[in-house]
């Protein structure tokens, strides 16, 4: 068909158009006339499915028996048509034809019809003519003796056509009003510009009724002057001193000698689509303004951290060595005086060990936000590394009460940096230690598959399923911070250091079984030693 009926800023345009009450066919301004649209009236009298009706061309729709003379009435038509193209005004037409009939009807039915129709520009943005529609009366066979002029007949089509759309666009819930002459008028509203007016303002023109809708005077003005067209997209009409949104369409309206006598208005609120637009606009701002307010409080949080524990290495190195001092004159005094002070001094030096820790492990979680955190790698033997942690927590094992059973693996060599892997295995140690007090614990070595195993099994108080995976996150626990100590840093801190040598650590745990954290490394042969 090459042409579309275009939206007038309602979605449901097309819709309202085709259910219609009125007969009539939208029509293509080009040589055929091909139907665009058609309302349901047009296809009861055509008789015919809208498939069959839309897309034909007008004259190959309606045809006249060619054995009848007379006929001439699609002659009459066609001219009408012509004219609206030519002068881009509206032409009325009325005629009697002998033979005239709907490609539908069945072959013989050619009585004489009588017909009446308005044809009337549609115009596009720039001003031409987008379509012609077409509103025909009639149809009916003529009685004998029974004739009717042009003039009466076009008359007649005006009048039906106006009363229809009245009809038409009086329930319709968008905003539907006629205006007439250059003071604009309102000449036809319908219910949903009452409700939205809150009054009827026929009779009144639209400064008298709208004294505040200022943005809209002078529009009015501009397409009365200038008969073109104005769609006006998301436009704030001030309405009952409250602000309301519309999507607004201003046709001209014109007479039968050409000139324009009014405007036609066609206005769909959208008030409360912009404003959940713009309320959504504001609330992604304030997130991205929270976010922001966020970032900035956690980056000073870890500035903060990290200079703090900085400023706590000085004081903390200086406290552990007068408490060595210390100790060690007092093993010169009286042993009554000695016995009092000893537990004193342990309790001040296990402080301060605490400290310390608290202290490495705030550095070592900024160096690895930062990706700065040092390693030295080399090949060393696992087994060998985790003998040497037992008999650091020797003491520590025997004062709470846990017993440790190691089952080592000779020759279970990895490419790793034994500070950090003592480090991973001191925190794993200490958890079993504080979350198992007198139970046994359990580190075994073993090698499979070309990977280097070091578990630590402990029987104490479990972790539940669903907290595993998160107690590897930082700042995470899975028991209450009152009850126990730390920052929850420290199997983030082993997690993220077993994988920047290569390694992983994983855990699996019940609180009925206790728990056991696996650290794996690649295996690596130990160098074969030069001979001399």
């Amino acid at each position: 068909m090459g042409k579309s009926l275009k939206s007038t800023g309602e979605p449901d345009f097309r819709a309202l158009v085709e259910k219609a009450p009125v007969p009539f066919l939208v029509l293509a301004p080009e040589e055929g006339f091909a139907i665009l649209a058609a309302s349901e009236a047009y296809l009861r009298v055509a008789r015919m499915p809208r498939d069959e009706v839309v897309g034909r061309a007008l004259f190959d729709l309606l045809r006249e028996d060619p054995t009848q003379p007379g006929g001439s009435g699609l002659c009459d038509l066609r001219a009408s048509l012509q004219r609206v193209l030519r002068f881009q005004k509206p032409d009325a037409t009325a005629f009697q034809t002998r033979g005239l009939r709907l490609s539908g009807e069945a072959e013989g039915a050619f009585e004489e019809r009588r017909w009446e129709a308005v044809n009337t520009p549609i115009f596009d943005e720039g001003g031409g003519v987008q379509a012609i529609f077409h509103v025909v009366e009639g149809g009916g066979r003529v009685q004998p003796g029974v004739a009717v002029t042009e003039k009466d007949a076009a008359r007649r089509a005006i009048e039906n056509e106006r009363e229809n759309f009245r009809n038409l666009f009086r329930q319709t819930p968008e905003m539907v009003c006629i205006l007439s002459g250059p003071e604009h008028v309102f000449e036809f509203v319908n219910e949903a510009h009452i409700r939205a007016l809150g009054f009827d303002a026929t009779g009144m023109t639209v400064r008298a009724a709208q004294p505040e809708s200022v943005e809209v005077h002078g529009i009015l003005d501009e397409v009365y002057r200038t008969g073109k067209t104005a769609q006006l997209h998301e436009i704030e009409v001030t309405l009952t001193q409250r602000r309301r949104v519309f999507n607004l369409t201003y046709a001209a309206r014109w007479d039968e000698q050409g000139s324009i006598n009014g405007i036609m208005i066609l206005g769909v609120e959208v008030t409360e689509q912009v404003l959940a637009r713009e309320d959504l606009k504001r609330s992604e701002e304030q997130l991205r303004a929270t976010a922001q307010n966020l970032e900035e409080a956690v980056r000073a949080r870890d500035e903060f951290l990290v200079v703090a524990s900085h400023e706590f290495k000085t004081p903390l190195h200086s406290l552990q060595l007068q408490v060595e001092l210390a100790a060690r004159a007092m093993r010169g005094l009286a042993a009554p005086i000695s016995e009092r002070l000893s537990p004193i001094f342990e309790s001040v030096r296990k402080q301060a060990d605490r400290l310390t820790t608290l202290s490495n492990t705030l550095l070592d979680w900024s160096a690895l936000r930062s990706g700065q955190l040092p390693l030295t790698l080399g090949c060393f033997d696992l087994s060998r590394l985790t003998k040497e942690l037992a008999e650091q927590f020797a003491g520590d094992l025997a004062r709470s009460g846990c017993e440790l059973r190691l089952d080592l693996r000779p020759g279970a060599t990895a490419q790793v940096d034994p500070a950090r892997v003592d480090q991973i295995l001191s925190s794993l140690l200490s958890n079993a230690v504080k979350y198992g007090p007198g139970k046994p614990i359990t580190i075994s070595v073993s090698m499979a598959d070309g990977v280097v195993s070091v578990s630590v099994q402990d029987q104490g108080m479990g972790v539940a399923s669903e907290d595993l995976s998160r107690i590897f996150e930082k700042f995470e626990r899975a028991v209450p911070a009152e009850g126990y100590g730390g920052l929850g840093l420290g199997l983030y801190i082993g997690r993220q250091l077993a994988e920047s040598m290569g390694g992983s650590l994983a855990a699996t745990s019940s609180p009925v079984a206790g728990s056991n954290f696996i650290l794996r490394f690649p295996h690596v042969p130990a160098p074969t030693p030069e001979l001399p």
